[in-house]
């Protein structure tokens, strides 16, 4: 028996051709993760250290540095210079890379490890200097795990003592916030805010947001004051300025937080860690109060502002209504003609035949027509004018909402803390009282509760008066040509007669009070404003206007 053995292979390669030693392809790595200036001194050591060292070595070829300034450890992702040379490793470029620490690698168990193997797969190996360790050993994973471990623990740590710190800073308005991009205040070299020429602009998205405009009609007041042609405006830039709580002079530390040091990911601050609020932080653009009502408007709402002018429902959508069937009208476009039409019914139905309503289609472009003529009356109508503003104004209530509402949480909190301290006492003492002393402030807070409830709706219903009466000041006032959306605004339905005509039904005083009955009766049975007759196509058109009335309020 013979047994042949195949020796290991020399770890020093020789160059078949030349027959010299193949020198190693070594690489040198160094991280810091701020950019100040003693970090910057160790940086550039490190880079300048591993350079001198690897080219001084006969056996190592300097293949080139690589480094990352200013990014943190605890993920690979935004490191391009770490990417890079795995990248470079992976394809032969590179047999050993030197770095200082396996904290200067990587701070994240995961991402160390998985390089390191993923290194070792291409036979390329790794020195850390502090720990002196190169990753082809045998059997070092128990300990490359361990130490791993150690960085991502000491990243912790060290953020943790860094989150400790700001908080110190912000608890004692000691932390500098740069004004950035905001629109309204600039920044003194001191860091000191003041507020600046584009502050007029600001005072307009609270003063027309407030009289009712939308946010697209305010874009477009802002657009034609504003000196910087190169600024864009938004819908939701609109939103977040009305949102922001700078423009009172206040600043919100901590309304993110970080939740995990590895991802970096943030979410909103709902009680996780504390919130310092700096009142006075810097002079206000627009007042306390105002903005605090402003607030009140946008909760209630939740983000529905704008919804109308961005809708993309087409004209009359749902507003035409068949008196014949009480069907609502579609569009429909013929093919023969490309032409668009306004119908109740389809050709044929489930069984191939006719419906039962034989309405007559409308041409959309005449009955567009018919509108416009409507539009332009009923603008021109005092009588009309006069009903749809008076009741408006009257119903607006004089009423300071953020008082009420700041008071009515002031009564809440102490409630609770009352609950909280009768809880404890019954922990500590048990009372025969407690029952019925709990119960007792339970349904005081509710009753609170409620007139929350209550005044909050009072001040959206306020708002929203004020809406309407902007909306109808346009309608009226502006002798612009045919808007679709004040149209829609003023009209609830539009009837199209079994005799041909059409009926307009607008909305008048206390419209909101009725019910489906009474708008039924009011349709049929009301005295119309006005009837007309226009001439169309060589075809004489007859339309009226019912104005639908509720009850007066005492």
């Amino acid at each position: 028996m013979e047994i042949i053995v195949t020796p290991k292979k020399e770890a020093i390669k020789i160059d078949l051709e030349t027959g010299k030693k193949i020198k190693l392809k070594v690489a040198g790595y160094a991280r810091v993760s701020t950019d100040l200036d003693d970090q910057k001194n160790s940086f550039e050591f490190q880079k300048l250290e591993f350079e001198t060292r690897i080219k001084q070595n006969p056996e190592w070829e300097f293949v080139g540095m690589y480094s990352d300034e200013g990014i943190s450890g605890t993920s690979i992702n935004h490191r391009d210079g770490f990417k890079n040379m795995v990248e470079a490793a992976k394809n032969g470029e590179i047999n050993h890379i030197l770095t200082k620490s396996i904290s200067r690698f990587a701070r994240n168990t995961v991402d160390f490890l998985n390089t390191v193997r993923e290194l070792a797969k291409v036979n390329v190996s790794v020195y850390f200097e502090k720990e002196n360790i190169t990753t082809n050993k045998d059997n070092i994973d128990l300990i490359l795990t361990l130490y791993a471990s150690l960085a991502e623990s000491e990243s912790r740590s060290i953020s943790e003592n860094v989150k400790w710190g700001v908080r110190k800073r912000m608890s004692k308005n000691e932390r500098k916030v740069p004004v950035g991009a905001l629109v309204g205040y600039s920044q003194h070299p001191d860091g000191t805010w003041y507020i600046n020429e584009d502050s007029v602009l600001i005072k307009k998205i609270f003063e027309k947001f407030l009289e009712g405009y939308t946010f697209r009609q305010i874009i477009a007041e802002v657009k034609a004051m504003d000196t910087n042609k190169e600024r864009s405006w938004s819908v939701s830039k609109i939103g977040r300025i009305l949102r922001c709580e700078k423009y009172k002079g206040f600043i919100i530390h901590q309304k993110t937080v970080t939740i995990d040091v590895l991802t970096h990911k943030r979410v909103k601050n709902e009680g996780i860690e504390p919130m310092y609020t700096i009142r006075g932080h810097h002079e206000a653009i627009i007042p306390e109060e105002t903005f605090d009502y402003v607030q009140i408007i946008m909760d209630s709402f939740k983000g529905k502002f704008g919804e109308f002018e961005t809708s993309n429902k087409k004209e009359f959508s749902g507003m035409v209504i068949c008196e014949k069937c009480n069907r609502v009208l579609r569009r429909i476009t013929y093919q023969y003609n490309k032409q668009q039409y306004l119908t109740c019914k389809t050709s044929k139905n489930k069984e191939g035949d006719e419906k039962s309503c034989d309405a007559e289609v409308i041409p959309l472009v005449i009955f567009k027509d018919i509108c416009i003529d409507a539009y332009k009356n009923l603008r021109n109508n005092k009588t009309f004018a006069a009903s749809l503003t008076s009741t408006l104004i009257a119903e607006l209530a004089n009423k300071d909402f953020v008082k009420e509402i700041s008071e009515i949480n002031t009564k809440i909190e102490s409630v609770n803390k009352s609950i909280n301290e009768l809880v404890k006492s019954q922990v500590e003492n048990d009372s025969k009282n407690y029952p019925a002393e709990f119960s007792r402030l339970k349904a005081e807070r509710n009753i609170l509760q409620k007139e929350l409830i209550k005044i909050k709706d009072l001040a959206k219903n306020n708002y929203e008066l004020q809406r309407n009466l902007t909306k109808i000041d346009t309608f009226l006032k502006e002798n612009s040509e045919f808007d679709y959306l004040h149209f829609k605004e003023i009209v609830y339905k539009i009837i199209h007669k079994a005799d041909g005509s059409f009926r307009f039904l607008v909305r008048g005083e206390n419209f909101d009070s009725l019910n489906k009955e009474q708008i039924d009766i009011q349709a049929k049975k009301k005295e119309p404003l006005m009837t007309k007759i226009v001439t169309l196509n060589d075809a004489l058109i007859k339309y009226d206007v019912v104005v639908m009335e509720g009850q007066k309020n005492d």
